[in-house]
C-alpha cells in the first residue's frame, strides 16, 4: 500500500509539471493577421500587418470603403482603428482573396459587422484542385449592426493556401459590411490531455508487477 501511495504522489507531481509545460505550449500561433488600420480606398492589395500573407480585393475595388473598426479579436497591441468595408447591393457576389502558407490544423477568424439590410448570406471558400469549395457561410440578420466574431475551421492545411470571402444577401444601395482583425491561427493539439493519458497508463502499468495482485483494496 505504501508503494502505491508513493507511486500516486509521484504521478500527481509529474502531472502537475506536465500540465504546466503543455499549457504553455498549447497557444495558437498566428500565421498572418490584418488590422486594416490604414485607409484602404485606392489600395486593393494588403500585406499582413503580422506574419506573412496577403489580401487581394482588386475585383471589388469600386465598392471598397474604410469604416471605423473594433478591438474585438484584435492582435496583441493593435488598436480598434479602421476596418475593411464594402457598400451597396451591387457588391453582391464580390469579395476578396487571402493567400498564405501553413501546415496542420488552422482556423480563419475575423470580426464581422453588417447593416440591417445585409450582407447576410456570405461565404468562405477554399481553392482546391477541383476549384473553389464552400467551407462555411456567415451573416445573420439577428446580429446586424453589432460586431460578431466569426471562426471558420480550415482543417489540416498542407502549404500554400488560398481562401475567398464572397458577399451576398444585401438588399439596398445603402447596405454595408465591415471586416476587422482578420487572422489565420493554428489550432493547438490537446497535448496536455494526450500526455496525461499516457502518463496515467504508465502509472497503472507500474502497479502490476509479476508478484502483484489484480484486486488490491
Amino acid at each position: 500500500m505504501n508503494e502505491l501511495k508513493k507511486a500516486s504522489r509521484l504521478l500527481v507531481a509529474c502531472a502537475g509539471v506536465l500540465v504546466g509545460c503543455s499549457a504553455s505550449s498549447a497557444v495558437a500561433d498566428t500565421v498572418c493577421a490584418w488590422n486594416f488600420n490604414h485607409e484602404i480606398e485606392n489600395r486593393f492589395v494588403y500585406k499582413a500587418d503580422h506574419g506573412i500573407g496577403s489580401i487581394d480585393a482588386s475585383a471589388s475595388s469600386e465598392w471598397l470603403r474604410s469604416y471605423s473598426g473594433t478591438d474585438l479579436g484584435a492582435h496583441s497591441g493593435d488598436e480598434a482603428g479602421l476596418s475593411l468595408g464594402m457598400r451597396g447591393d451591387s457588391a453582391n457576389g464580390s469579395g476578396f482573396e487571402l493567400t498564405f502558407s501553413a501546415r496542420g490544423a488552422h482556423s480563419l477568424q475575423f470580426a464581422y459587422r453588417s447593416s440591417a439590410t445585409g450582407f447576410h448570406e456570405s461565404e468562405v471558400q477554399r481553392l482546391t484542385s477541383d476549384g473553389w469549395k464552400l467551407i462555411a457561410a456567415f451573416g445573420d440578420s439577428q446580429t446586424a449592426s453589432a460586431w460578431t466574431m466569426i471562426t471558420v475551421p480550415l482543417g489540416d492545411l498542407d502549404g500554400d493556401t488560398k481562401l475567398r470571402l464572397v458577399l451576398g444577401g444585401a438588399s439596398s444601395s445603402g447596405s454595408t459590411v465591415r471586416f476587422d482583425n482578420m487572422k489565420v491561427v493554428s489550432v493547438p493539439a490537446p497535448a496536455s490531455v494526450i500526455a496525461l493519458g499516457e502518463l496515467g497508463m504508465c502509472g497503472l502499468r507500474g502497479r502490476r508487477g509479476p508478484g502483484s495482485s489484480h484486486h488490491e483494496e
